[in-house]
């Protein structure tokens, strides 16, 4: 709707000067009359107009398909083609009204005939051109949301179900070399298996970043200072901004900042955001990274900008989607550029939206980036946690008999290495089924089982389990490599104690085991 701010812009291609002279002035007097900001700006040839339009954001087109440089209704899709959420009116002579609606048809907005040029009547086809086409860019932008939430909720069940395989081989892959480890190693060897430790570690980040994506996270939320968690992550990417001669510039750093969150998650966040900057400096004259941190009674928002090569207006719309990445060979052509995966900037919004917040960028091409995370203050919904570390319980294991189910042996046999080098008697079931069996001929004094599993999974061997007098007294620790919630009041069993999330170190098994043994009623 034309209103008072900011202008409207309007531009007239008609060859005819007298017509077009006539256009010019009737939008004059009225945008006169009505006080109103309006700029026009006519042409006689396509070419000049397309041009304009290049350059120049217009709010509505009155358009002559008769021109020298173009006839007919090519000249609306030479328009279209360019400027397809354009408003645009026709203008036709009285024996060209089939074409004009054949534009009609092909989405223009409306059409004028040229023998009949009144000025009120002109503003008005003018004003409902502009809100149709609105009203027509919600209804699309609409159908993309809707499409797009499809496609994610498809992508977010096969990046679980990726992330589940990976987790489980990173369990047998972490547990195997923290035993290996724990014998007598030559310092070379030991430093390899370090490599390897470390690298399983940043695999699994990556893995719990997948299930972060999938679905909302279960990690702990706790009061955090913001400025910590930037402090804590500047150190962390301190490399990267040394290695791309990154100045750092710090605003609103002076008082405390708190929100509710995950420090994890918020890091993650934060780290993705730094060195996305710093790729996107590399070459730069100036490089310069800004954030200043502000807060308002609804919470905080933490702006991070860089001076780097900025993203044109179709990346910048497209940057938070699975996959997309301005740094892949098809949207990079800089020589020694890193590519990306796409996912970084889809996980930070999930893991922003899960903290109730958001992310945001402005971008101007060559001159840089502002990424902007909002947080609220405090987390309706989510219980804070202070999310420590355990303390073991001080629980005599030598000679407990313990279950192990899993469908996945190479975990079975991982954790049996571990309970028999703490002296414990170890029995392996595959399947949910096997895992009755073991318990009907023999009654352990602890149970450990994967959560997902071809035929009876977790849930349904915890609920025959705990629907027997008998097996309910036996204490039961969950496994899993899934990133669903496991409401373990709901399963029915009085002693299932805990949740070990794959891959797990030995102490983290340890503390669970002596938890749940020590949970037994006296």
């Amino acid at each position: 709707m034309i209103t008072d701010s900011p202008s409207t812009h309007v531009v007239i291609i008609e060859d005819d000067p007298i017509y077009r002279t006539l256009l010019n002035r009737c939008l004059s007097k009225q945008s006169v009359e009505r006080k109103l900001d309006v700029s026009i700006h006519c042409f006689g040839m396509l070419a000049d107009g397309l041009r304009h339009l290049d350059e120049f954001s217009a709010d509505v087109l009155l358009l002559d398909l008769t021109l020298p440089d173009s006839s007919g209704i090519n000249t609306y899709h030479s328009l279209l083609a360019k400027h397809p959420h354009l408003a645009t009116i026709i203008l036709t002579a009285d024996d060209d009204e089939a074409l004009a609606a054949e534009a009609i048809r092909s989405g223009a907005q409306d059409f004028l005939f040229k023998n009949y040029t009144e000025p009120v009547r002109l503003l008005r086809v003018i004003m409902h051109a502009i809100e149709r086409q609105r009203a027509l860019d919600e209804v699309v932008d609409a159908g993309r949301q809707a499409e797009r939430a499809q496609r994610m909720i498809a992508l977010g069940t096969m990046a679980s179900g990726i992330a589940h395989e990976y987790n489980n081989l990173n369990a047998v892959i972490m547990g195997n070399l923290e035993l290996a480890t724990r014998t007598e190693l030559s310092p070379s060897l030991q430093r390899s298996l370090d490599r390897c430790v470390e690298a399983v570690r940043r695999s699994t980040e990556i893995t719990r970043g997948l299930l972060d994506f999938a679905r909302d996270s279960q990690a702990a939320f706790t009061r955090i200072d913001i400025r910590n968690a930037v402090d804590t992550t500047l150190q962390m990417a301190h490399n990267e901004l040394e290695e791309a001669g990154v100045s750092l510039v710090k605003h609103g750093f002076d008082r405390s900042h708190e929100v509710d969150g995950n420090p994890e998650q918020l890091g993650q966040i934060l780290l993705n955001l730094i060195i996305n900057a710093c790729h996107a400096m590399r070459g730069r004259e100036q490089r310069q990274l800004s954030i200043t941190l502000t807060h308002d009674h609804d919470g905080v928002a933490l702006a991070i900008a860089d001076t780097g090569c900025g993203m044109t207006e179709s990346h910048r719309a497209r940057i938070f989607d699975p996959f997309f990445s301005t740094k892949s060979p098809l949207h990079n052509r800089n020589p020694g550029s890193k590519y990306g995966t796409g996912l970084g900037l889809s996980i930070c919004d999930t893991m922003a939206r899960h903290h109730r917040g958001s992310i945001t960028a402005q971008s101007i091409p060559g001159e840089g980036s502002t990424f902007t995370l909002r947080l609220p203050s405090t987390l309706s919904g989510h219980a804070a946690n202070t999310g420590g570390p355990q303390t073991a319980i001080e629980t005599q294991l030598h000679g407990r008999s313990i279950l192990v189910v899993d469908d996945e042996l190479r975990i079975a046999e991982m954790v049996e290495a571990f309970l028999s080098k703490w002296q414990c008697s170890v029995t392996i079931a595959e399947s949910g089924e096997a895992a009755l069996d073991a318990v009907a001929a023999s009654l352990p004094d602890l149970i450990l089982t994967d959560w997902s599993m071809p035929g009876m999974g977790g849930a349904g061997l915890v609920c025959q389990l705990g629907s027997k007098r008998r097996t309910a007294i036996v204490p039961v620790v969950v496994m899993t490599g899934l990133a669903e919630r496991i409401d373990l009041q709901s399963t029915g069993h009085p002693l299932i104690t805990g949740v070990l999330r794959k891959p797990f170190a030995g102490r983290n098994l340890r503390v669970a085991i002596e938890a749940a043994l020590a949970a037994i009623p006296a």
